[in-house]
């Protein structure tokens, strides 16, 4: 029994899969990936957790301006630890530590 009902593209794709061997390797991934969302901590998780403790050190990843990010981190973040933030382009990075 499938947790959630199967969306019509999808059904279709498997309809038309012949090897067994795939389809089952196709349903394992899907399961396992349907498992990883509902396990996943939710933003209010992750916010009761930082507001619980500070944090040791923060990494930033962003494709957007990262500026904002960094200093919404900053207040979560123990006196002289460390912080990395990594943007694609140098402007962003630039215009941060300025």
């Amino acid at each position: 029994v499938w947790p959630c009902p199967l969306q019509d593209h999808t059904r279709k794709f498997l309809d038309a899969m012949t090897d067994e061997k795939k389809l089952k390797g196709f349903m394992a991934k899907r399961c396992n990936r349907f498992a990883r969302k509902l396990t996943r901590t939710s933003p209010l998780e992750v916010r009761t957790m930082l507001h619980a403790r500070p944090c040791d050190s923060i990494i930033i990843a962003t494709k957007h301006d990262p500026t904002e990010s960094l200093f919404r981190m900053l207040p979560f973040l123990r006196s002289s630890s460390p912080f990395v933030v990594f943007c694609e382009y140098m402007e962003p990075l630039a215009k941060t530590f300025v």
